[in-house]
């Protein structure tokens, strides 16, 4: 017997235990792609924010004050897909929030005298929520 006339001949009872086996393997799926997607987004993220970090030190050195705009660091490469907003910047520390345009997901990042923004508790750790 193939396996082409054995599937056509299931019961129906076979035939709704196979689709909603595969109605449940879908539902389950689709929130840990959304999961897996959104990780891979706040790995972008902290990706950008550790190279929004070396030029900043760069531009302390510079300086003698970190950069209060992303625009300022001009040896970053911009990312059309993330924002990078610098919420403080001192000559002792500084603070932002990065944020990707495709998900709900931040990052953020403080160093130094700032004020800890958004998820980040301690200073130099990219924390994102």
């Amino acid at each position: 017997m193939s396996v082409k006339s054995r599937l056509l001949d299931l019961t129906p009872l076979e035939t709704a235990v196979i689709v909603v086996g595969v109605a449940l393997l879908f539902a389950v799926s689709m929130p840990l792609r959304s999961i897996l997607r959104n990780r891979r987004y706040a790995d972008e993220l902290s990706v950008y924010l550790t190279a929004v970090a070396t030029q900043q030190e760069s531009y302390l050195y510079d300086h003698a004050a970190y950069a209060g705009t992303h625009g300022q660091l001009v040896a970053l490469i911009a990312n059309p897909n993330l924002t990078v907003t610098v919420q403080e910047a001192t000559s002792t520390g500084w603070s932002a929030i990065a944020a990707h345009r495709s998900a709900p997901v931040q990052c953020s990042l403080f160093v130094g005298n700032a004020a800890p923004v958004g998820a980040a508790t301690d200073e130099g750790d990219i924390e994102c929520g």
